[in-house]
């Protein structure tokens, strides 16, 4: 068996010991009971699993998944902590293993910050707000834009910390005759704009087919006058 098997437990390993020990000392214990409604609460949620081996980017998305997931359940700062990391596995799970045995009681916060010093340092959030402050949409589609936007303003939030500070730096990323058209217009909004460039977008598509079209019925033209 290997090193990671047998030294870090799968989620339904961890989950099975611990609801057997529930079954055993629910009758005795409320605080337990309660635990193991927070437990089943916590799997149907579909918690995501983290191994310490992605990219800064995918750790700090697990972050995010977990605060959305304790926005609906009522848990204390401490549970956070156990429930959230009942989804490690691998080298996260071998890590967590020494941090919890210098701080075993540690509060959400807390966590989140000695997670991010491992799996999000300052280094790399630094490299993110260099990316987002130098964004364009270049090569991409406006969706795309969109969605790398999105996923880098939250590095930066003061850059956009108001609709039309969000308005205006969407707008300056994209491209040339799309940003040309967009600003002149003056929308207020984020969505706004966004709506305006998928618009732009898609007249350029359909511009395209049409020229495509034209093109193909004159060149079947001449091929049809060649061979009359």
């Amino acid at each position: 068996m290997s090193e990671a098997a047998s030294a870090t437990p799968t989620m339904e390993r961890v989950l099975e010991g611990l609801m057997e020990v529930i079954k055993n000392n629910n009758n005795h214990h409320p605080e337990i009971r309660h635990s193991r409604s927070h437990i089943e609460q916590f799997q149907k949620l579909k918690p995501p699993t983290f191994d310490g081996k992605q990219d800064p980017l995918v750790a700090q998305s697990w972050t995010l998944e977990m605060e959305k997931i304790f926005e609906v359940m009522e848990c204390s700062e401490e549970e956070k902590v156990k429930l959230a990391t009942f989804m490690f596995t691998d080298e996260a799970y071998r890590w967590w293993l020494t941090i919890k045995e210098s701080e075993p009681n540690m509060k959400w916060d807390r966590f989140k910050e000695v997670f991010n010093s491992m799996y999000f340092p300052p280094s790399v959030k630094e490299q993110m707000i260099a990316e987002f402050l130098d964004l364009r949409q270049g090569n991409l589609t406006v969706t795309e834009y969109a969605a790398k936007f999105t996923r880098l303003s939250r590095f930066a939030t003061y850059v956009v910390d108001t609709e039309d500070k969000k308005a205006r730096k969407f707008e300056g990323g994209l491209k040339d005759d799309f940003k040309t058209k967009v600003k002149l217009l003056k929308l207020p909004t984020y969505a706004e704009v966004l709506d305006r460039a998928l618009i732009l977008e898609n007249d350029e598509k359909e511009l395209a087919k049409r020229r495509d079209h034209k093109r193909a019925r004159s060149d079947g033209k001449e091929e049809h006058n060649l061979t009359s």
